[in-house]
């Protein structure tokens, strides 16, 4: 594999990291409006959507974040932590996918201006 290649990936794979880390909260809140998920699920669920494998020191904490807000609520079933979206972290997932659905297709138009 060529050394610029190699390079090019590490890049890609920090830039999709950082994205993935920003929206955190709103992948989390995402996830768990499906359905009730544990941690571990959901850090399953961003590595297979993303290819990023967050560890358990980054994800808990936001967790517990989104719990302080009334975003996402903790039930115990079968001595297991699972998180389900209360309708506060509902209503805020609809607003946030609007509008950063809004800023994708800007930054769409911007990448397609300057790909030509």
């Amino acid at each position: 594999m060529d050394f610029g290649l190699k390079n090019w990936i590490k890049t890609e794979r920090k830039i999709r990291d950082r994205l993935v880390r920003g929206l955190l909260d709103l992948i989390i809140l995402i996830c768990l409006k499906e359905i009730p998920l544990s941690g571990y699920d959901i850090i399953s669920s961003i590595h297979d959507s993303f290819d990023i494998l967050l560890s358990p020191g980054t994800v808990y904490p936001r967790l517990r974040f989104l719990e302080n807000l009334g975003l996402i609520e903790r039930i115990e079933r079968e001595e297991k932590r699972i998180f389900r979206v209360t309708s506060k972290g509902n209503e805020l997932v609809n607003l946030l996918s609007t509008e950063y659905s809004t800023f994708y297709q800007k930054l769409l138009a911007i990448i397609s201006h300057y790909r030509k």
